[in-house]
């Protein structure tokens, strides 16, 4: 059994691999993202299980991967009260435990080889940590302050809105200018107005109501402006908080150039 195990411990450690990554994609369930997370999802996992010289390293290393893929996911994903992160929340850590396990693996191949062999692992090792280090450079420097792609924001594309209430989005992108000049990150803001010819008070009452359903402790910060915010939590350390704003239009922090409605009223996430 065991000089089997260590001839074909690669074939059921691949599958392995292959069904836990699976189950992680279909839990977060990333929208168009999807598939590109489902095909790198696996790759960490499935290097340490070719770099591994032998079973005794390459089980314990793998496992413990497939141990902490999903639990790592529900850590991220399963607090109550917050904004979920975004999916480098946990796959970042997952990513460096990868690297830990790759290092072990790497480390018991050089202690194996031969001189000649030694020598020729450790320059490919220096130039893949070389490589390694670059390209973190680049994803830890080019992240920014990004609104989370979870439940909590389904609702604003109009999906659910109660039946009578029209929806149209305004296209902010990139920077936004403040009445100082000041050149600040444009939130995300949405105008609506009702079909029906509804006051935007009622508007404003049903938008604060849905808001509170979703969890946003949004309270009323002047009469018919209501604000809430909510932090990001996961498993990293996100300074990040989102802010609600509801108001009509004409009082929102945000206006639209041409409201649709002289009762248009805008939410604001941001």
């Amino acid at each position: 059994m065991t000089a089997l195990l260590a001839r074909r411990w690669r074939v059921p450690a691949v599958l392995a691999v292959i069904a836990v990554c699976a189950w992680v994609s279909w839990f977060t369930q990333v929208g168009h993202e999807w598939f590109t997370q489902a095909v790198a999802l696996p790759v960490p996992a499935l290097i340490a299980v070719f770099i591994a010289p032998t079973w005794r390293v390459g089980v314990p290393a793998v496992a413990a991967l497939l141990v902490a893929a999903p639990a790592l996911v529900l850590l991220s994903t399963g607090r109550a009260g917050v904004l979920q992160p975004p999916a480098t929340d946990w796959f970042v850590p997952y990513v460096l435990l990868a690297l830990i396990a790759w290092a072990a693996g790497f480390a018991f191949r050089v202690r194996a080889a031969g001189p000649d062999a030694r020598g020729t692992l450790l320059m490919i090792g220096g130039g893949v940590a070389a490589l390694l280090l670059c390209v973190g450079t680049i994803v830890v420097g080019g992240g920014g302050r990004a609104l989370p792609s979870g439940d909590a924001r389904q609702w604003v594309h109009g999906d659910d809105l109660p039946d009578g209430v029209g929806l149209d989005r305004m296209g902010f992108w990139g920077d936004c200018e403040t009445e100082d000049g000041e050149i600040v990150e444009c939130p995300q803001a949405t105008e609506f107005w009702a079909t029906d010819g509804r006051p935007a008070g009622e508007i404003v009452a049903q938008l604060v109501a849905e808001l509170r359903a979703l969890g946003w402790p949004v309270t009323e910060q002047a009469p018919g402006f209501y604000v809430g915010c909510l932090p990001m939590r996961g498993v990293l350390t996100w300074d990040d908080s989102i802010c609600a704003e509801v108001a009509s239009a004409g009082e929102a922090s945000l206006r639209p150039n041409k409201p649709h409605s002289s009762a248009s009223v805008m939410l604001t996430l941001g």
